[in-house]
């Protein structure tokens, strides 16, 4: 640099500024010696600017000896967060009344900041009460904070994408998460049914058939055989039997022992899987993906913080997208979420929230037994921490949280914040039948019992016409 050109201000520069290593050779003339002052920044100090020393090549041998490590800690400044405490499980407040906020992100940040010293103001809340989007060319909500507002990090959860990262500095990514769906469950399938579930409507059709055709072959085979005399009904009982597991002699008929080896197969399937249906309720199919959620009569619903979401869904080029967008319902920030369960109770909408915080809601509001996440996710992405454009320790940050990611430690955060619900405790308890769960199961037993008393009506009715006709048969032969 020439001797005319203030040192400071190009040290001071932004983009001077945002560089890991740093050195300025500025030329230095004392009388007979002309050489020159090597010169670094170190940003944090009171005194950023430091002079390094003459320029002595004994004293620079290598890159290291010249770039020194700007960054090895921040000298216990303060970092004031752009923050909202209402970001389970990244950053939200203790109790609802509460004034201390923690999460994922913030025991992140207290690793981070014990290791390059320095301490952090957390905002409970934006002023505009905005999330963070680009309106009309100017960010909202905690973005806005980063360039308006004098904030200098943004630990919330928000993907990366163009806009930001043009506009911002961004760490590595540390997480991939997008926007689920709570769905309300279908009502499920009537109990009474229960005794058709361990076998699918294939699986019923092929043993109808294959007990048809053996009941015909059994019949068939002895005519083959040439015996004298058969009892068809007796054989086809015997088949029939063996299905329903009753007990028979096979002497004589031991070609029905194959039949009988199948049958004791397919009824213990049956039994054993029937014990699972008796005690779990069975709903229909689930709604999984945008598509189907589209097609249904169920609206979308989302609280109005100012996220991207609601506009990004009405001018989606995608199909299935643009009608959610068409039938999205927003109810305002002081309501909580309130409405949104009321419309999931009531079968009428469904939620939509960043994944991770739907699920708290979830166990929060114990709707666990009335509702369910949709698997499939829109907008997904990665998720960083936002920094000003040409922040000088983006990259020290960056380093830091990503060996926390690789190391799990912050894994075991998130997983920290995500504690059992009241459901998911009673889910363990052994469950125990009830009356309702064997409704298939005696309505099958009068059935049985219905059948039983109109084939014993039948065969005594018949007796009794035998027995006259008989009698009549005795009378006209012996008048006397």
């Amino acid at each position: 640099m020439n001797v005319t050109q203030s040192s400071v201000s190009i040290l001071d520069h932004e983009v001077v500024q945002r560089s890991k290593h740093l050195a300025l050779l500025q030329p230095f003339n004392k009388g007979a010696m002309n050489t020159f002052i090597v010169l670094t920044s170190f940003p944090f100090r009171a005194q950023p600017l430091v002079i390094m020393s003459l320029w002595d090549k004994t004293l620079f041998r290598s890159d290291t000896d010249l770039f020194l490590e700007r960054h090895p800690n921040m000298e216990g400044a303060t970092l004031r967060l752009g923050s909202w405490c209402d970001d389970y499980p990244f950053i939200y407040l203790r109790e609802p009344n509460d004034d201390q906020c923690i999460g994922a992100s913030l025991d992140t940040l207290t690793l981070i900041a014990a290791k390059l010293n320095f301490s952090y103001e957390v905002q409970k809340e934006t002023q505009d009460r905005n999330w963070g989007a680009l309106e009309n060319g100017r960010w909202t909500g905690m973005l806005g904070d980063l360039v308006y507002n004098n904030k200098h990090l943004v630990i919330n959860l928000f993907l990366v994408n163009y806009d930001r990262w043009r506009d911002f500095d961004t760490t590595y990514p540390y997480h991939a998460e997008g926007f689920g769906f709570l769905a309300p469950l279908p009502p499920p399938i009537p109990q009474w049914k229960s005794i058709t579930y361990p076998f699918t409507g294939i699986m019923w059709l092929t043993m109808i058939a294959c007990t048809l055709i053996v009941a015909l072959l059994s019949t068939l085979l002895p005519v083959v055989m040439e015996k004298d005399s058969v009892d068809y009904a007796r054989l086809i009982l015997m088949v029939y039997g063996g299905i329903l597991r009753q007990a028979v002699q096979l002497r004589g008929v031991e070609w029905l022992a194959a039949w009988w080896l199948s049958c004791i197969i397919i009824t213990t399937a049956y039994t054993t899987n029937l014990v699972a249906f008796l005690t779990v309720p069975v709903y229909p199919t689930r709604m999984e993906t945008v598509a189907e959620l589209a097609q249904s009569h169920l609206r979308l619903t989302m609280q109005d913080y100012g996220n991207f979401v609601p506009a990004a869904l009405k001018e989606s080029s995608d199909q299935s997208l643009a009608a959610l967008g068409n039938k999205l319902d927003l109810f305002t920030y002081e309501l909580e979420y309130d409405p949104g369960f009321r419309g999931i109770r009531n079968h009428e909408q469904v939620l939509i929230e960043t994944y991770s915080y739907l699920s708290n809601l979830q166990m929060q509001y114990n709707a666990t037994r009335y509702s369910y996440l949709m698997k499939e996710q829109i907008y997904s992405g990665h998720s960083a921490w936002f920094l000003p454009k040409n922040t000088p320790y983006t990259t020290k940050l960056s380093h830091l949280l990503t060996r926390l990611r690789e190391t799990g430690i912050l894994y075991k955060f998130f997983i920290y914040h995500f504690p059992p619900s009241d459901d998911q405790n009673k889910r363990t308890q052994t469950p125990r039948l009830s009356v309702d769960q064997l409704q298939g199961a005696f309505l099958l037993l009068l059935l049985g019992l219905a059948l039983s008393f109109t084939t014993f009506m039948i065969e005594y009715i018949c007796n009794k016409k035998i027995q006259s006709t008989d009698k009549l048969a005795a009378l006209t032969v012996f008048p006397y």
